[in-house]
């Protein structure tokens, strides 16, 4: 009778274990895109060259308020 009881109990913490696996599994896959935008946020204003395919040798650019010069090194 004891190990009737004992075999339900595991057997009822396996099920809720599968049970809470299952919904980690499908709850990650619904909100995926929504967490990995959280974590990772787009860049809000990224411009690099101020004029289409122009290049120049000095460059000033500014992401998300942070300023860098690029400079062309030989």
């Amino acid at each position: 009778m004891v190990t009737m009881k004992w075999n339900m109990n595991i057997a009822r913490k396996v099920v809720v274990a599968i049970l809470l696996l299952l919904a980690c599994v499908l709850g990650g896959l619904l909100f995926k895109d929504f967490l990995y935008n959280m974590l990772n946020p787009p860049f809000d204003d990224s411009e690099i060259f101020q004029g289409e395919g122009v290049c120049p040798a000095d460059t000033l650019f500014s992401v998300n308020g942070n300023d860098a010069r690029m400079m062309v090194v030989k």
